[in-house]
């Protein structure tokens, strides 16, 4: 990670900001989401994609659409290098951005809303429940469902909610 760290030393700020905003939303960083959520327009992320490239960090896609970190230590390095209240705001952001597409995917929205610690987790976590629920994929419900149920321990307001969610992950076990 050190070495890694000192390599990215070389890169101006900007770059390191943007890179860092990429390593946020994943190994594989689609270039609609990653200008969307950073606010950098499209020849200002080309620029980066272009020195991160060159300096081994990432590699693009055959069809430009997409990058990915040539090695998830490099992503982990930068990721970990962020402090966590700027990490869980642009969670946040992520949440918002891949929500507010046309096909949102409800595991990554709700993951993203979750690092940020935001209650729209618990809505996307239900929704991914019901998604893989309905692909017979019931393992992978439950656990969608259980982790809305810890979400949802302590608050009172939404208990029949937690209820239900209960009797959904008995009824999946069974």
């Amino acid at each position: 990670r050190q070495a890694i760290e000192s390599r990215m030393l070389r890169l101006d700020t900007a770059v390191r900001e943007l890179l860092a905003i990429a390593a946020v939303l994943g190994q594989v960083v689609e270039l609609d989401t990653w200008s969307s959520v950073s606010g950098a327009d499209e020849d200002q992320l080309l620029d980066v994609i272009e020195r991160a490239v060159e300096a081994g960090f990432l590699v693009a896609a055959r069809d430009g659409a997409s990058v990915r970190f040539t090695h998830a230590l490099v992503r982990e390095a930068l990721y970990e290098g962020m402090l966590p209240p700027r990490r869980r705001a642009r969670h946040r952001k992520a949440g918002e951005v891949l929500a507010g597409s046309p096909r949102p995917d409800p595991d990554a929205v709700s993951y993203h809303f979750k690092q940020a610690g935001d209650e729209r987790a618990i809505a996307w976590l239900i929704r991914a429940g019901d998604r893989a629920q309905r692909t017979y994929a019931w393992s992978i419900a439950v656990m969608r469902f259980e982790e809305a149920i810890h979400l949802l321990e302590g608050n009172q307001a939404r208990a029949a909610e937690r209820g239900w969610l209960l009797y959904r992950v008995g009824k999946l076990l069974r």
